[in-house]
């Protein structure tokens, strides 16, 4: 069983490998999407910032001709005083061109307001434009970079697939069949435990289920449900309990740890097998993984 664990680590270290390669190829698409939608609001503001610019430049040339229509009138009306000749016409006239004068002012006023806004408007359009262009030249590097980037981690996916396959040869079809149960749901699925505990889900495991995994070879799980963590054995004769030995001296506790799913709540209390196993634990001869509700029967 040792030698399946080893090549079950030198399995999921290509896996790893795999897993972090297609996890970067992922993020391709989305930071294409996010690309095109700032170019998209990029050239919406220019759009926006022209159409200001234009909607102020229609409003200066209305107040330009109404201005042009105040002085034609004042003009007209300062022609006719000299054809006045009584005091309520030459009143009236005057009211008249007060009247013109005050509009006309206040035309001169609104047009300088505008074209301060009309500077500004403009300011902004070139502002917008060297925004987009800059986004554009971005965005293109960018995108030369992703492409580039996207072809090597192609590249390297195509060879892992490859060397994966060589690293699957010699596996027992009913551990590999763990494993991958086990990796579908949360990678690393195979970690190293120095403790009896469970490195993931940090459940305990239980005296007994310590003994059995010190002196078995085989793969077992660990009970996701309240309490310590229960093994059963994936492989051996069906029923039988190991025998204990005695641990030499320089031995030392290593538990391999294979996770899949979440673990539970933390109790010092080992339940009885309820049929449902998750964690796997396991000494220098035994091992364990995660196997989620279901698990693996003995």
């Amino acid at each position: 069983m040792i030698e399946a664990i080893q090549s079950l680590l030198r399995l999921q270290e290509v896996d790893l490998q795999l897993h972090a390669a297609r996890e970067e190829l992922a993020t391709f698409p989305p930071a294409r999407e996010a690309a095109a939608a700032r170019r998209t609001d990029e050239q919406a503001a220019v759009a926006h910032a022209a159409e200001v610019v234009e909607g102020e430049e229609r409003r200066h040339r209305a107040l330009e001709s109404e201005l042009r229509e105040i002085e034609t009138v004042l003009e007209r009306l300062n022609g006719q005083l000299y054809e006045v000749t009584s005091k309520h016409a030459m009143e009236t006239l005057q009211s008249e061109l007060d009247r013109h004068g005050e509009e006309k002012s206040d035309k001169e006023d609104l047009i300088l307001e505008l074209l301060e806004t009309i500077d500004q408007a403009t300011e902004a359009l070139e502002h917008a434009r060297e925004a987009a262009r800059t986004g554009e030249e971005t965005g293109a590097s960018d995108e030369a970079d992703r492409a580039k980037r996207e072809r090597e981690l192609e590249a390297e996916i195509a060879g892992l697939a490859v060397l994966r396959k060589e690293r699957e040869v010699g596996i027992d079809t009913a551990v590999m069949r763990a494993y991958e149960g086990a990796r579908r749901k949360r990678l690393p699925a195979v970690v190293f435990a120095d403790a009896k505990r469970c490195p993931v889900c940090q459940m305990g495991i239980s005296p007994q289920k310590w003994i059995e995994l010190s002196v078995a070879a085989s793969l077992v799980h660990c009970e996701p449900a309240i309490g310590s963590c229960t093994a059963t054995r994936l492989h051996g004769p069906k029923g039988r309990r190991p025998t204990r030995r005695r641990r030499r001296p320089d031995e030392k506790n290593i538990q391999e740890v294979s996770h899949e799913g979440r673990g539970a709540a933390r109790s010092r209390k080992a339940p009885r097998d309820r049929g449902r196993r998750g964690c796997l634990a396991g000494t220098a001869r035994g091992v364990a993984a995660h196997g989620g509700r279901r698990g693996l029967s003995q």
